[in-house]
């Protein structure tokens, strides 16, 4: 009887190998194509090399997945595959989203991903994801959580765990020669190997997060220009437009061929030149166009931003969104979209997801608003892909025939722009509405300021949506547009006191926030004259 218990036990723990043997195997297979292919594409065949180099990241990759499987282990055979198997699940949707849209899952990727609202996530679900969830996560984590084995004591265990990570530091040695090639392609190979590229990432964004929670640096009190006589009982609005994926070439305002800027040319909108986002995800594009250092500014700095520093000044600031990712902000009245609904009477209420939305009550807010100087922020969903389709009314719907699939590869090159370039004129309708309400602002002020977080890809070099790291990011992630409107009480001021007309060349990063307190008069403090279009020019 004993011999038999010996020799069952035994079984057991070797169904623990075969555990980690069958993981590790199938965890290569199934989801390390991306990382391979990025692999092959960097090496040169002509050289005899080149089995050195996808032998060192075999051996890594497996070495790797041993190591992680041994720590889960030291916390029982529960955790070990509860854990183990989720990664499967996450790595199918992952793998799905790596060969879908040709992504890579970096650290601003994660941040894009984490603040995602969840109807703008919604948007990416359909059958094909499913079968990989299924297929690919769902089916094989059943496998491996049936699997039956018995771990060893906890003292072979931390054992396994040592000799692993010796081993794992003795194949790195032993491959130095890779050394140089793992260096030149680290950000593309660490991007698309999973499951490290989401759970190293997501750490390095949660210690940034963790930075950043450090108190905000407040910025210089300034004072304002003294009004003359004149202007004593003018009000002074400030409207500042956020939008999102809108890319500048595919403004008519920038010569693009079809004509999506029809309404904000009607309303006597002025285009500025486009320029070069700080970032091609909605977070740090807002943390830069909010700051006072612009496209200077560093990542996650915890600078006192635009919409707090007016607020403290006195300004009252509003803001309404129909989007995620804005900085934490102290104003005085914030209003998403579901806080709007109520109000809303326009046919753009009944699709409650479009941006209309932010439209109602309006113009009862500014007519009724009785500061001397106000400044109000609509933050947009815009043209968020990929469903670019239900990003407006079916009677912006001009360009057609439209691509009316979330697997953007499966459209064809003008279905997917006639879509997205929709979306485009939708937005272009809600600025030219926002300023038929400013203008009917008879003792007020008004300028109406609009740009976009970032761009967007719609296929070309088979890269979509956005995302994409800074340094290789394609002109279509990161060119935006930069338009103006201001009313005639405004415009006479300007060009009776100054005597300017707008600077064009500014981009929109630097321009907004010093632009905005030149317009309040406040001449001092952070502002920077070299900055706001209107000075000097």
């Amino acid at each position: 009887m004993d011999k038999w218990r010996s020799k069952k036990f035994a079984q057991k723990q070797s169904g623990y190998l075969s555990f980690l043997l069958i993981y590790t195997s199938f965890t290569l297979l199934a989801y390390q194509w991306p990382l391979f292919s990025v692999v092959f594409d960097t090496l040169n065949f002509t050289s005899g090399n080149n089995w050195i180099n996808i032998l060192a990241v075999l051996v890594i990759q497996i070495c790797l997945i041993l190591f992680l499987l041994s720590i889960l282990s030291l916390f029982g055979t529960f955790i070990l595959k509860i854990v183990s198997t989720l990664l499967l699940i996450t790595n199918s949707a992952a793998l799905y989203f790596m060969i879908e849209y040709n992504i890579e899952i970096d650290r601003s990727m994660i941040e894009n991903i984490l603040n995602t609202n969840p109807s703008e996530t919604s948007q990416f679900f359909d059958l094909k994801l499913m079968l990989f969830i299924f297929f690919l996560g769902i089916f094989p984590a059943l496998f491996f959580m049936s699997f039956k084995f018995r771990l060893p004591n906890i003292f072979k265990r931390i054992l396994i765990s040592g000799a692993l990570c010796v081993q794992l530091l003795a194949v790195t040695f032993l491959l130095s020669s890779t050394w140089l090639w793992f260096d030149a392609n680290a950000s593309a190979f660490g991007s698309r190997v999973l499951p490290w590229s989401y759970l190293v990432n997501t750490l390095r964004y949660n210690d940034k997060r963790i930075e950043s929670g450090r108190i905000v640096a407040k910025l210089p009190t300034g004072t304002f220009k003294k009004l003359d006589k004149a202007n004593i009982n003018t009000r002074q609005i400030v409207i500042l437009v956020i939008g999102e994926s809108a890319r500048a070439m595919n403004f008519s305002w920038y010569g693009y061929q079809k004509d999506t800027n029809i309404y904000t040319r009607k309303a006597g909108f002025v285009p500025l030149d486009s320029s070069e986002t700080c970032a091609t995800y909605t977070r740090a594009s807002l943390e830069c166009i909010l700051s006072v250092n612009g496209r200077d500014a560093l990542d996650f700095e915890k600078t006192e931003n635009l919409l707090s520093y007016l607020s403290r000044m006195g300004i009252k600031t509003i803001v309404r969104r129909n989007n995620t990712g804005l900085p934490n902000v102290k104003v005085n009245l914030f209003q998403s979209a579901s806080d709007l609904y109520e109000l809303c009477v326009a046919p753009g209420c009944i699709e409650t997801e479009l941006d209309e939305i932010l439209l109602a009550g309006f113009e009862d807010l500014i007519t009724n608003e009785d500061s001397i100087r106000t400044f109000i922020t609509f933050h947009l969903s815009g043209s968020h892909g990929p469903r670019y389709n239900q990003k407006y009314r079916k009677e912006f719907e001009v360009f057609t025939p439209v691509c009316n699939d979330v697997r953007l590869k499966k459209c064809d090159d003008e279905t997917l722009k006639n879509a997205y370039d929709n979306s485009l004129l939708y937005t272009d309708h809600l600025l030219a509405t926002i300023a038929e309400i400013a203008s009917k602002q008879k003792n007020a002020e008004v300028l109406i300021l609009y740009t976009s977080d970032h761009g967007e890809s719609l296929g070309e070099y088979n890269l979509y949506l956005h995302g994409a790291p800074k340094s290789v990011a394609p002109k279509e992630q990161l060119m935006v547009p930069f338009l103006l409107w201001m009313n005639d009480l405004y415009s006479n001021r300007i060009k009776s006191t100054q005597n300017v007309s707008p600077n064009y060349s500014i981009p929109a990063q630097d321009a907004i926030f010093h632009t905005v307190l030149g317009v309040f008069g406040i001449n001092d403090g952070p502002y920077d004259a070299s900055r706001d279009i209107f000075a000097g020019h």
